[in-house]
């Protein structure tokens, strides 16, 4: 799915990495699954949540089948805009993130010089994502709710500090998320993190790093250093 952060171009790296430290069988559990782009490469048994509750209807109606449009005009989009409330949540997310600019949560209808058709690209794009989903358990809730078995597989990809949010999901505290990423840690569970900065707490080590032209605008790109930090439970971080 189109979306802010996705991971599509780290999904060989992610794949590589994680096959070195995740068991046969193990659950694999992303709280801030986003578009499922990185959870899609994985073995179940997988758990995908995130709070963005009209997002994981996306992915629940097309677990059963469902399609989505392939055609969205700016009148149509206004529409649903303005009618969220009446209209299927899967519908709402999918118009919200694939046909808005820079797929930004309902920022715009999306167009460009070219006229590209990016509600028709983004429908071919999910439906091929689909059978991928199988399987995964999606649910939506904050991460602190979830109640994650120990010895799991967590990778989380939370909202990066300094970066813009998605309309609707809140104010996010960095520094509560790293005291919760270090605690699933410590109790057993394999904890991965995909940040631009720094963790905020002891604990986690960089293992991997790469740059990534990031997408702002639909014409415009701005490159950034993804960082990936494990939990090791070591007093000092790498910190550099």
């Amino acid at each position: 799915m189109q979306y802010v952060g996705s991971k599509r171009k780290m999904k060989d790296d992610l794949r590589r990495i994680f096959s070195r430290y995740r068991k046969k069988g193990q659950l694999y559990v992303e709280p801030f699954v986003g578009g499922a782009n990185s959870i899609e490469i994985f073995d179940n048994p997988r758990w995908g949540n995130d709070i963005h509750y009209e997002l994981i209807q996306v992915f629940i109606a097309l677990q059963k089948g469902w399609t989505p449009p392939d055609v969205i005009t700016e009148e149509d989009y206004y529409y649903i805009k303005e009618h969220r409330d009446e209209l299927h949540p899967a519908l709402v997310g999918f118009v919200g993130f694939n046909c808005s600019f820079g797929n930004k949560y309902w920022g715009g209808y999306a167009r460009n010089s070219e006229g590209k058709d990016y509600c028709g690209g983004s429908q071919k794009s999910i439906l091929k994502q689909a059978p991928l989903l199988k399987g995964i358990k999606f649910t939506s809730m904050p991460y602190q709710q979830m109640k994650i078995p120990k010895n799991s597989f967590i990778y989380c990809d939370p909202p990066y500090e300094g970066t813009t949010k998605y309309k609707g999901s809140g104010s996010f505290s960095h520094h509560e998320f790293w005291e919760w990423a270090a605690y699933m840690g410590e109790i057993g569970n394999t904890v991965f993190v995909s940040e631009y900065s720094q963790p905020k707490v002891n604990g986690f080590e960089k293992v991997f790093q790469k740059e990534i032209r990031s997408t702002l605008s639909m014409d415009n790109q701005q490159k950034k250093i993804e960082r990936l930090y494990m939990w090791t439970g070591k007093k000092q971080s790498n910190r550099r």
